[in-house]
């Protein structure tokens, strides 16, 4: 299973060898610090729960 790393100061995901070849700095921001690990099923619950909120968030008004 491949790994994520996530940055929190951007909000990127990059994978696990490249964060590495970067020496643990976000290849976005450049960051080193504040990156959160995440496996693939961790990924797939965040999709499956913003599907959800937005499928039940109600339309506004185009007034």
């Amino acid at each position: 299973m491949e790994t994520l790393v996530h940055c929190r100061s951007c909000g990127e995901d990059t994978n696990r060898p490249d964060w590495e070849a970067a020496r643990g700095c976000c290849a976005h921001c450049g960051e080193p610090s504040g990156a959160v690990l995440r496996g693939w099923g961790a990924l797939a619950a965040l999709r499956e729960r913003l599907e959800l909120e937005l499928a039940w968030r109600p339309e506004g008004s185009h007034a």
